[in-house]
């Protein structure tokens, strides 16, 4: 079935392409080249680029002052896309992308390289909304109310703790008004029956000491999968539902304290069992999985004189059920049903002496969390007459402390000096019964200690005129962790993951131009990966060596102070050491990664003016590529995803409390594979060609 054949079954989707293929079809066009007349009406405007403050230091400092790789995202450009997942985000970032292996339960952000492979373990890269930790099994979801994101490449454990092996997302949001009310409302309506609304409440009760900011929203959508067996052309159908309330107050001129409820639900499945070129299958039954995430968080901020106290406490619960999910093994339909929940909570003390005008700025801090993760797993595979049953529980208790050091040396020359230590003590019991594959359980609680120790070492010279150079030798660490799927006492444990990387960069910001560059290496022990055996199995296992490569460039260019331009790219070359695959005799030495592309490169632009009557006008347009990666780390040829383009491009209108906004998704209707399946060339396919027109009016 082809897209446009799939596609034109909805009776929306319909109404939506007739209407607006032939002005999508021209829209990239002229979002990526705007016409010569309107730039150079425009030549006489100035343009200079601001600052971009970002928060990467654990608090707020120039950009170019960061001895890190890093690119931000705004607000508004977000808003401008009618951007409305992580994921989406992503793809605009060098070397960064979230993969996905049919559904929400193995969804991971990946780095250079590494993200998490394995299901049900802790991530590489963790997420952070305003500080607050937002990890576990949840790397992709909804965003409102978004200030920027920045995007943190290399080891961020100094800072950061221990699970940003590869890197962390800090996602900033839009404070509570000080003073007044502003409240706002937006429909949407596209293809694909693609329906929601939103709503979001931002003031203050008490001006100056009391703010509220309430957002709500759901979207849905019939989603691009046919099972021709149920004969359902809504197989893939979602549902999301987001929650987030903020209630800050300034409790006295030094404290402030600010409490933050956020709640996610995720419905509806992908499968990984597409053929290429297909969006059908043919399954007895329909994937269908229910993810629901709760979190809330208490933010405490004093501000003294010279040292600032900032003060976390979280408690997090995050579920997850699928119910007859399906996938293939040896040809042949199994059944996987899995329910886990998570429960977490987690405290952090920070003090803070930012470094600004002094020649010393340091940092202390201190991590305490306690989590309990369940999972009850049924497996069935018809090939092998064979049930596997899963019951596994672990609790790990965490505690961390950290500092940094940054030490003007000689002006401009900044030494910077960072370390942390963590222990991590995980009890595991565990019941496996796998029929022919034989049973394993644990006798009683089983526990292991996990010790680390990890460090930063940074040089940056800042020039006079906003740029700055730097060096750094940073070390990442992501604890050891039970197998839920362990077989044996022999392989319960995975062992820690650690790496060493040594990274050069230059960054600057010179009126209308603003650069980045930077070059890294990084060594692993013990990387963490998952793949299916030769009988079918799936395994996870630790490679004792690995290493990955490459360098990120971002460039952005202010033509005028209406049109803006930006390019980022990214190279990775990944390797592995010596090593044999458990149940195989696949010696992996040389092999990529998984899920590794060796380019990722984005290319947009941004252009408003004043149109008649007070209406602004505005059109934007972004080109992602990501070339050929395998699906697994024997790197065998059916496993290769393909090389991929994707064009998006928005347009819209706004005056005063109205805005309107038409955005294509894939406008060159590409098939194309978030990831492939490991052994049999099959994959989970990302959304064909969507169009989507949303209005939102303030008041």
């Amino acid at each position: 079935m082809s897209p446009t054949t799939l596609s034109s079954t909805q009776s929306p989707t319909t109404l939506m392409n007739n209407a607006h293929r032939s002005l999508l079809a021209s829209l990239a066009a002229v979002a990526m080249s705007i016409p010569l007349g309107a730039s150079a009406q425009a030549a006489t405007d100035t343009a200079n680029l601001a600052p971009v403050v970002v928060s990467a230091q654990r608090y707020e400092t120039d950009l170019n002052d960061v001895p890190a790789s890093i690119d931000v995202i705004s607000g508004e450009m977000i808003k401008r896309r009618n951007i409305k997942r992580l994921s989406d985000v992503l793809r605009l970032v060098a070397n960064t992308y979230v993969y996905n292996d049919g559904g929400s339960y193995n969804t991971a952000i990946a780095v250079r390289g590494i993200g998490n492979e394995i299901p049900f373990t802790e991530p590489a890269v963790s997420v952070f909304i305003d500080g607050v930790p937002y990890s576990g099994n949840v790397s992709d979801f909804d965003l409102h109310d978004v200030a920027r994101i920045e995007v943190l490449r290399g080891p961020q454990s100094t800072l950061y703790g221990q699970n940003t092996l590869a890197g962390a997302i800090n996602i900033v949001s839009l404070p509570a008004r000080a003073q007044g009310w502003q409240s706002s409302v937006s429909a949407e309506l596209g293809n694909l029956q693609q329906l929601g609304a939103s709503a979001s409440f931002k003031g203050a009760w008490i001006p100056g000491k009391l703010g509220l900011s309430v957002d709500l929203g759901h979207r849905q959508n019939d989603g691009y999968l046919t099972n021709t067996t149920t004969d359902h052309d809504d197989a893939a159908a979602e549902a999301h539902q987001r929650f987030r309330a903020v209630l800050d107050a300034a409790v006295t001129d030094r404290l402030d304290a600010a409490l933050t409820v956020d709640y996610h639900r995720d419905e509806g499945a992908k499968t990984d069992a597409i053929m290429k070129d297909r969006y059908d299958f043919a399954r007895a039954t329909d994937p269908d999985e229910l993810r629901k995430s709760t979190q809330t968080a208490l933010r405490l901020n004093w501000q003294g004189d010279r040292v600032a106290f900032s003060s976390i406490t979280g408690l997090r619960d995050v579920t997850l059920d699928l119910d007859d999910v399906m996938v293939q093994v040896a040809g042949a339909d199994t059944s996987n049903l899995i329910n886990t929940d998570e429960d977490a909570l987690f405290q952090e003390f920070r003090w803070v002496k930012p470094k600004s005008n002094s020649r010393l700025g340091w940092q202390l801090g201190a991590y305490f969390s306690d989590k309990t993760f369940d999972l009850q797993q049924t497996y069935s595979i018809p090939a092998f007459s064979a049930t596997q049953l899963f019951d596994h529980t672990q609790e790990s208790q965490r505690t961390e402390g950290y500092g940094q050091v940054d030490w003007a040396v000689v002006p401009p020359l900044t030494l910077t000096l960072g370390g942390r230590f963590s222990q991590v003590t995980r009890t595991v019991t565990h019941r496996y019964d796998g029929g022919p594959f034989g049973a394993y359980a644990t006798e009683g609680d089983v526990k292991e200690d996990f010790n680390n120790s990890v460090g930063r070492l940074a040089l940056t010279y800042a020039f006079e005129n906003n740029a700055s150079v730097y060096v750094s030798f940073s070390q990442g660490y992501k604890p050891g962790t039970a197998r839920s799927g362990a077989l044996s006492e022999a392989d319960l444990f995975l062992p820690s993951e650690e790496s060493n990387t040594v990274e050069i960069g230059a960054k600057g910001t010179q009126g209308k131009l603003s650069y980045a560059v930077s070059l890294f290496h990084t060594d692993y022990d013990n990387r963490h990966t998952f793949y299916n055996s030769n009988d079918g199995l799936p395994i996870t296992e630790a490679i004792p060596e690995a290493t990955a490569a490459g360098a990120e460039a971002s460039l952005q260019f202010a033509v005028d102070q209406r049109w803006q331009l930006y390019g980022r790219a990214g190279y990775l070359t990944t390797e592995f050491g010596s090593h044999v695959l458990t149940g195989s005799t696949v010696d992996i030495e040389g092999n990529e990664f998984r899920d590794s592309p060796e380019w990722t490169l984005a290319l947009g632009s941004d252009f408003n003016t004043a149109l008649p009557n007070g209406w602004l006008f505005f059109i934007n347009g972004d080109l992602s590529y990501r070339s050929s990666a395998y699906g697994n780390v024997a790197n065998i040829a059916v496993s290769e995803n393909d090389a991929y383009t994707l064009l998006d491009a928005s347009i819209g209108v706004e005056k005063d409390a109205l805005t309107f906004t038409l955005t294509g998704k894939n406008l060159t209707d590409q098939f194309y594979f978030v990831t492939t399946a490991m052994n049999d060339g099959t994959g989970a396919p990302g959304a064909p060609r969507t169009v989507l027109l949303e209005a939102t009016y303030r008041f």
